[in-house]
């Protein structure tokens, strides 16, 4: 009898162990492809022109920023609400005069966004002036 439950238990515990990364990756990471025409900054990390691999995980709160031949780059984000939920995801951009800072990632039909917190080179170019212009890329 002890036998028995412990070879249910031995199951189930397999079961979840196999399902809970299906689960989480096929789900809470949402994944999108962009092409950004310039250059810019993700949190403190100068990124060159390219295209860029975008996965977004709202319940951990980060996006993982992927260009071919380069090392992921993980970001912490905060949630963001919008009364729009955009057709297509898209990456949005502050500019100030040269600079670009990644601002903001929204995955394809969620009203939930992802803000990335200003570096420290954002909040010195927003102290001087505001920024000069919003963009936004949106995916493939």
């Amino acid at each position: 009898m002890t036998t028995k439950i412990i070879n249910t238990l031995t199951g189930l515990v397999l079961l979840l162990a196999v399902a809970a990364p299906l689960h989480s990756g096929s789900i809470l990471n949402h994944e999108m492809t962009v092409s950004v025409p310039f250059g810019f900054m993700a949190g403190d990390k100068p990124l060159p022109a390219g295209d860029y691999s975008v996965q977004v995980n709202p319940e951990r709160g980060s996006i993982v920023l992927h260009q071919a031949g380069q090392s992921p780059l993980i970001l912490l984000t905060n949630q963001r609400e919008s009364t729009n939920t955009p057709p297509r995801g898209k990456l949005v951009f502050k500019r100030y005069g040269a600079n670009f800072f990644l601002s903001e990632v929204w995955n394809q039909d969620n009203a939930t966004g992802q803000a990335l917190t200003p570096s420290a080179a954002e909040k010195e170019m927003a102290r001087k002036k505001q920024p000069e212009q919003i963009l936004v890329v949106q995916a493939r």
